[in-house]
């Protein structure tokens, strides 16, 4: 279903839905026995006094459609006898149960993941091909199953929506739904597959298994779905599609397009009205300006959406991409004024069309989505019109022609990033993108200078010469498992492997069931240049005792790493750069590799991370304390990922200071990319921390139950009785800390009187992390003097406002009152915060945007590489 302009939550907190339950086969009862589908095998009915009179719901009587119009001719499908569409009497759908298609799905498991939506998951299944009975995999016909997420923000009006549309109605150009289930909290669709995927993948995502869609194909796939838009609006009772995008138009292995997702679709207006008032939903970019305005909706407000794709379709840009300069993030705005005129085509149009178009044939098409586009409802025209005006051009056949200056003009036009949002019903397609982002003309020069400025700053001579040489880099880190620093390590090694050099990882502990991806198989796809990134790892010492006694976890920790310098020391042969990870107690035993340079990053000085408190502690880390300062200062570079941290150095080591030893700031990385999908802003806040007390994490409960308590008094009418608090992050039940510190944080939230709206997570896979970022209002980061801190740089990133301690590194990466709130580490004053937020939604959603930006300009992985390449190449002595 795509974005919400409106969060879900806050409408439904202002206007009770009038939407009332159906249920296939008879009303739904709330009792797990009678509410529940059988297995039989029965035709889908709805009662008729079931959603009688309900305009935002949909009725399934036969009266809906009061007899068939004689529609637009279609092209013939080799499936469909009635290329003109129709309204089926009795729908002949398939009722499942929820044990069939865990069969037909392989239990859903992972693998068999299409993509995913606003409503949840579809997996792959399999289905026999004349009863549709679920098979075994790989037998029979393929189904996409949609299976409702049950943290999403869409479900059962959505999904009643789904089956009232798709099972009457029957169309060559809208996708088939062939059954369902609903058992109890269950909510599945079965579709047909289509092998293509969607038209979002076709355009946007970059690689070889997505070749570039020919100007022939583009106009097939508008015209078949201007086919199925002219379909719906041409009923006897019209019907709005509300949320029509390329992510809605899937293609079957012909390139016949497709319009899927139905859940947001609503019947036009009766008799002499003109338009239908409704709470606004749909996706950033794509809904008329009428209907986000004012909330009402025209037929006419589909011809508008169905514009934006043609634009789309044209360009190769999205409607909205954050990643664009200011001027062209949305599309519309930027690309108006040069619609219709003929000097401005090779600037619009798609640079992967390669000028293999007709110029008059792209020139009619511009001008087409122009009217599309009129601001007037009334003026805009019908999707009748606009499909007879695309079959006109597709009848266009004159050569394409060649100009000298289309290379110069479109690639100061398409600054164009990669997105990676998954639609529902299509194939995960692993494409990556063929360009480096390119920017416009006007301010080329302004980022030489600025490229310059960084090279100079990291004793650079260019960036060309950086990347034609390649070295062998050994990588040292302790424990490879997740977290900031281990997340760190991994886009180190990742970024140098993609500049051609040949990196090996060395751990002391590597838990394939907890860590990151790329560990397990070395690969991660570079979306710059079509080729891969590759690094090895290699574990030594995991039978080193972690901890004695659930003490001394410095020493052992030391002794683990020590060992894991000697293997390399002995086993390996010499490496040109070796980069020692936060113990630098390695870095004397790989000094004797006197051909090898040493890095050593420094997350933070490890005497101050660790406690003093009592007289045996000191005496116990005074010599690990003397060590560190001995050790770091044999370092030939030493990096560090803040200023903070860098001024916390220059205090603590004062020996290293005294002698000019001066640490650089590398920063680290965030994948923007992986933050791609539907974004809502609920009223649900998220604390993402490890469970150590150093993270401070109580101050996140304490501060929600001020502001639960504040309900009534300073937060009028906002029902903050659906709030909640969700807690994730790294635990180890093997860390005596972990543990103790968890039942805390329990206890804490009973005696804040808020346990049962407070939710504890410690296991959590990166997809499920990404998906609680995407359903929360904003994050709280708790920890005090953090050294850095990369989880508000994931929650911008995200598009979602952070809330954080007004000391260390949070200060360097969150603008106050722009991306983020800084506080002082009080419940007070993050509570504040957290109203200020709950009571505005929009400006959640403003703050997200802009860190979104500010992530991208500041911290993304190409900034990241491009600097730690410059290090390694200057400490090898390259430059």
């Amino acid at each position: 279903m795509g974005n919400c302009f409106d969060s879900p939550v806050k409408a439904a907190l202002s206007s009770p839905s009038t939407t009332r339950s159906i249920s296939p086969g008879g009303p739904r009862s709330n009792n797990s026995k009678e509410g529940r589908i059988s297995g039989e095998k029965k035709r889908f009915s709805i009662e008729k006094d079931s959603l009688s009179g309900d305009r935002d719901g949909l009725s399934c009587e036969k009266e809906w459609f009061s007899g068939e119009k004689e529609l637009l001719s279609c092209e013939k499908s080799e499936d469909d006898a009635f290329p003109n569409g129709r309204i089926l009497d009795n729908p002949n759908l398939k009722t499942y149960t929820y044990a069939e298609l865990k069969t037909a799905t392989k239990n859903f498991k992972p693998d068999t993941i299409l993509g995913e939506g606003g409503f949840g998951r579809v997996f792959k299944g399999w289905v026999d091909e004349k009863t549709l009975a679920p098979a075994k995999s790989g037998l029979g016909m393929i189904v996409a199953v949609k299976k409702l997420n049950s943290e999403s923000m869409q479900g059962l009006k959505e999904w009643q929506c789904e089956v009232n549309h798709l099972g009457r109605l029957s169309h060559p150009n809208l996708v088939k739904l062939l059954g369902y289930c609903w058992e109890e909290k269950e909510l599945l669709l079965v579709y047909e597959f289509m092998p293509k995927g969607s038209l979002e993948n076709h355009l946007f995502r970059r690689g070889s298994s997505n070749e570039p869609l020919t100007w022939s194909l583009r106009l097939k796939i508008a015209i078949g779905a201007a086919k199925g838009l002219t379909f719906l609006h041409n009923l006897e009772k019209h019907i709005i599609y509300r949320d029509f995008k390329a992510a809605n138009i899937l293609l079957d292995s012909n390139y016949n397009a497709k319009i899927s997702d139905f859940g947001l679709a609503k019947f036009g207006p009766l008799g002499d009205d003109s338009h239908v008032t409704t709470r606004v939903m749909g996706t950033h970019g794509y809904a008329a300006p009428e209907y986000v305005a004012t909330g009402h909706l025209y037929v006419k407000s589909d011809v508008y959406t169905f514009g934006v794709v043609l634009l789309e379709i044209l360009t190769g840009l999205r409607a909205l991409d954050l990643n664009r300069p200011t001027s062209q993030i949305n599309l519309v705005d930027w690309a108006k004024p040069l619609l219709g005129d003929r000097r401005k085509l090779e600037v619009l149009m798609d640079i992967r069309l390669d000028n293999q178009y007709p110029i008059k044939g792209a020139l009619e098409t511009c001008k087409l989505s122009l009217k599309c586009l009129t601001p007037e409802p009334r003026k805009r025209p019908h999707m009748k019109e606009v499909l007879e005006e695309l079959q006109r051009i597709a009848a266009i056949k004159e050569k394409p022609k060649e100009s000298k200056r289309a290379d110069k003009a479109r690639s100061a036009a398409h600054p164009q990033t990669y997105m990676g949002h998954r639609s529902p019903i299509n194939p995960r397609l692993d494409g990556f993108p063929l360009n480096v982002p390119i920017l416009d003309l006007q301010k080329i020069e302004v980022e030489i200078r600025k490229e310059r400025k960084v090279e100079r700053e990291i004793g650079r001579e260019g960036g060309r010469r950086m990347g034609s040489t390649k070295l062998k880099i050994a990588i040292i880190h302790p424990d490879l498992g997740i977290g900031g620093a281990e997340r760190l390590i991994v886009d180190a090694a990742v970024e140098l492997a993609s500049n051609g050099h040949d990196v090996h990882v060395f751990t002391a502990h590597h838990d394939k069931s907890r860590c990151f991806e790329e560990t397990l198989s070395g690969k991660h796809f570079n979306l710059l240049i079509c080729a891969v990134r590759t690094f090895s790892v290699t574990v030594y010492g995991s039978f080193l005792p972690r901890h004695l006694f659930y003490r001394f976890h410095a020493i052992c920790a030391y002794i683990r790493c020590i060992f894991v310098a000697f293997c390399v020391l002995l086993m390996w042969p010499s490496f040109d750069v070796i980069l020692a990870d936060q113990v630098s107690a390695v870095i004397p035993v790989i000094r004797l590799k006197r051909s090898s340079k040493i890095v050593f990053y420094c997350h933070f000085p490890d005497s101050l991370l660790a406690q003093h408190t009592t007289l045996l502690r000191r005496i116990y880390r005074k010599p690990i304390d003397m060590l560190e300062e001995a050790t770091t200062g044999m370092a030939d570079l030493i990096l560090v990922n803040s200023k903070f941290t860098a001024s916390t150095f220059a205090n603590t080591f004062n020996s290293l200071h005294a002698k000019g030893i001066r640490p650089s700031v590398l920063y680290p990385a965030v994948d923007v990319e992986q933050f791609e999908g539907p974004c809502v802003y609920g009223l649900n806040f998220l604390s993402v921390n490890r469970f150590e007390r150093k993270k401070n994490i109580g101050l996140a409960i304490s501060a929600f139950s001020r502001l639960k308590a504040s309900e009534g008094h300073h937060l009028p009418g906002h029902n903050l009785a659906q709030s909640t608090l969700t807690i994730v992050g790294g635990f180890d039940k093997r860390l005596k800390e972990n543990v103790e510190y968890l039942k805390e944080l329990e206890s804490l939230a009973l005696q804040e009187g808020v346990a049962n709206q407070v939710k504890f997570i410690t296991s959590c896979s990166t997809s499920e992390r990404n998906a609680l970022l995407s359903q929360c209002l904003c994050v709280l980061y708790t920890p005090k003097d953090e050294h850095f801190g990369i989880v508000p740089l994931e929650a911008m990133a995200a598009q979602k406002p952070v809330i954080a301690c007004n000391s260390g590194g949070p200060v360097e990466t969150i603008k106050h009152g722009v991306t983020g709130f800084l506080c002082e580490p009080t419940p007070k004053q993050f509570s504040s915060a957290m109203a200020l937020l709950i009571s505005d939604t929009q400006m959640a959603e403003i703050m997200g945007m802009q860190a979104r930006i500010h992530v991208n300009e500041t911290f993304s992985r190409t900034i990241f590489g491009r600097s730690l390449n410059g290090f390694v190449l200057e400490v090898h002595g390259k430059l």
